[in-house]
């Protein structure tokens, strides 16, 4: 018996197969980019609160470029979220997704220092299992079916049998 029941077709023949794609998506890149954005969305935060702090206590350091950083920074954690989130609602491009996913997380170690490094790990796992997704597909074997008026199908070995006969020559079973 094939893998839906059907018997095995006879020798130098075939049963037709149709791949039918399933409703997969791509969870575990999903959540990985997420959980990345979040962080690289706090980097980004961190940075803009530092930078007010410096140019509040004005020692002569500049805070104005770390708020601009941290604006980036919180910026590029907001594009990985929604990219993350496209990944997994339109999977058929999970490889454009994967990819922005990929090179935002490695942008943000200049600007949000990495989402505290946390973001940059998560976000290259996730961006990586992106690119890598493959939703499997299910096939569908389907039995040996006569034209009409030609006859019938032997359901135990598939043989094609004239529209009256009881019983298949071929393996002796009853036909139905």
């Amino acid at each position: 018996m094939s893998a839906q029941g059907f018997p095995p077709p006879p020798a130098g023949q075939f049963y037709p197969t149709m791949t039918v794609p399933t409703n997969e998506k791509p969870t575990g890149a999903f959540v990985l980019s997420l959980i990345a954005g979040i962080f690289i969305l706090l980097g980004g935060w961190a940075l803009i609160g530092v930078g007010n702090y410096l140019s509040s206590i004005s020692f002569g350091l500049q805070g104005g470029e770390l708020v601009a950083l941290g604006v980036v920074g919180a910026v590029m954690g907001i594009l990985v979220v929604i990219f993350g989130v496209l990944l997994y609602v339109t999977p058929q491009n999970h490889v454009v997704y994967g990819v922005l996913i990929l090179i935002l997380s490695i942008a943000s170690l200049f600007t949000a220092l990495g989402g505290l490094i946390l973001g940059l790990i998560l976000g290259i796992i996730g961006g990586a299992l992106g690119i890598a997704w493959k939703p499997s597909q299910t096939v569908i074997v389907a039995p040996p079916v006569a034209p009409q008026g030609m006859g019938r199908a032997c359901l135990k070995c598939g043989w094609m049998v004239a529209p009256n006969t009881q019983f298949c020559p071929h393996c002796g079973n009853p036909i139905t």
